[in-house]
């Protein structure tokens, strides 16, 4: 019997280890990342986004002036993970999200929440870019002094997985606080 229930719980904890690749962003900063995440630089990252979204100028341009350290392909997903340890004020992601509502105010394709997942509140904003799909997500820790964003860029045809993606960094995001 005690050798059933040990196998079981060994079962479950591999489980919940499948498929995560833990990424340390800075001392105070990490995700899990899908394992299938390869880490790109960024010339890689421009020629993917040439590739495929070779129809709007826009994508490669915002790639190829990107200042992410942490840039990453899933699949056809491009994923770019940026940090900040500058402290801001409370409320700053419902001003971050007032500012972005106005400017995206006559974007149909756009939209934003502010979502709190494992008691990290997040912004979450989604849009289009021509045939390209844009997830854009900020959290800060509970002090606001540390900072995590990112941006997930995919066809329009890989939403779902894209979602999938990002729905698996935003449960994953860990901070220190010191």
């Amino acid at each position: 019997m005690k050798k059933t229930i040990l196998l079981i719980i060994v079962i479950i904890l591999n489980f919940t280890c499948f498929g995560q690749q833990p990424i340390v962003l800075t001392d105070s900063i990490s995700v899990d990342l899908p394992v299938k995440a390869v880490r790109i630089n960024k010339d890689e990252a421009l020629s993917h986004s040439v590739d495929k979204f070779k129809n709007d100028k826009r994508l490669p341009h915002s790639v190829a002036t990107s200042r992410s350290k942490h840039m990453y392909k899933v699949d056809d997903i491009l994923v770019a993970l940026f940090t900040d340890d500058h402290q801001t004020k409370d409320g700053r992601l419902l001003v971050m999200k007032k500012g972005l509502d106005a400017y995206f105010s006559e974007d149909k394709s756009y939209s934003s929440s502010i979502e709190k997942i494992n008691n990290i509140p997040i912004l979450i904003e989604s849009y289009t870019v021509g045939n390209t799909w844009v997830y854009r997500f900020f959290a800060f820790n509970s002090n606001n002094s540390k900072a995590i964003t990112g941006i997930l860029e995919f066809k329009i045809t890989d939403l779902a997985k894209g979602k999938d993606i990002l729905d698996h960094i935003l449960s994953s995001i860990k901070f220190k606080d010191r």
